[in-house]
């Protein structure tokens, strides 16, 4: 049976205030009016739980869990959803009125595409950067992804529903799941990001970006060593092997992924210092973040450079 309501937003949640209401409010207030927002609450234990008995919105369905990480919580998301599409939203940021418009759309016309996203803004503060240009084609988000490139912003991402079942959903239930998906889904049809920007990414320092930099940075290693794998039909490591393979490498190769994360780190330092104004500060985290990880901090500041310039002449 064919269903009316064609999305379900998938918001998972785990101590989402302050800024959670704020996430909520611009799904409520889509011009697409029929979707289903369904939140899975992970556990958590500042005012989150207290926020979400108040919503009264017929749309909203709530599904209360114990902690158990974000990827799970997804993967239970996925087993209850009944609509032909999954868009995800995180609670921490915020979608702008007409993505699932736009988004379904282009869906309802492009059979091919299993994973949508678009391009995106910075939020840090109460100050809104220009986000880095992302690739539009399959063909660049797969090459850049294998290349463990942020390419995709998965709060920002639509899926379909029968796909993501069909290639297991979430496999890692730690920080930096997202990654493994993207190149999992990249491999059962076509992957495309929109050219408008239609979601607001927030930078805060209790963010899980900010946190759990190494996880993620690990996980993102290990999705392409798994893609990888797939296109030489050679068995898969497990995580925990493969972690283990990682440690045991030489001094050098074990820094130098630790400056990775140290600059990436430092960029978001940066992006904070200037959203509060202290631009001296900024400016010496973003030239430390540059010298430790020059080839990253040029794409990222080419990209919001060009989004810039793209934005000014439209």
């Amino acid at each position: 049976m064919r269903m009316t309501t064609k999305v379900t937003v998938l918001l998972p949640v785990f101590n989402g205030m302050p800024y959670l209401p704020e996430a909520v409010d611009s799904i409520l207030n889509q011009t697409l009016q029929d979707f289903t927002l369904l939140i899975i609450d992970d556990g958590s234990t500042d005012g989150s739980s207290s926020y979400l008995n108040g919503l009264h919105d017929p749309r909203v369905r709530i599904v209360y869990q114990e902690n158990q990480g974000q990827g799970a919580a997804l993967n239970r998301g996925i087993g209850l959803c009944d609509t032909e599409y999954i868009a995800r939203m995180d609670a921490d940021d915020i979608s702008l009125p007409r993505r699932l418009e736009f988004q379904v759309d282009y869906m309802e016309h492009h059979p091919d595409v299993v994973m949508l996203g678009s391009q995106i803004k910075m939020i840090a503060g109460i100050k809104e950067f220009a986000g880095p240009r992302l690739p539009l084609s399959h063909e660049d988000i797969r090459k850049l992804l294998m290349k463990e490139k942020a390419v995709f912003c998965h709060g920002a991402g639509i899926f379909r529903t029968g796909i993501m079942r069909k290639i297991g959903g979430y496999r890692l239930l730690k920080s930096g799941q997202d990654t493994d998906l993207f190149l999992r889904m990249s491999e059962a049809g076509k992957v495309v990001n929109l050219d408008e920007v239609l979601y607001l990414m927030r930078f805060h320092r209790e963010s899980d970006n900010y946190l759990k930099q190494a996880e993620i940075n690990r996980a993102v290693k290990y999705a392409a060593e798994c893609a990888k794998c797939r296109e030489r039909g050679i068995q898969e490591p497990a995580y925990d092997e493969y972690t283990q393979s990682q440690n045991g490498r030489s001094s050098l190769a074990r820094f130098l992924v630790r400056v990775d994360c140290w600059s990436a780190l430092e960029y978001r330092n940066s992006l904070l210092d200037f959203a509060e104004s202290r631009r001296i500060r900024g400016s010496a985290r973003l030239i430390c973040a540059s010298l430790l990880r020059p080839e990253a901090v040029i794409r990222r500041i080419s990209g919001y450079l060009a989004t810039k310039k793209k934005g000014k002449s439209t």
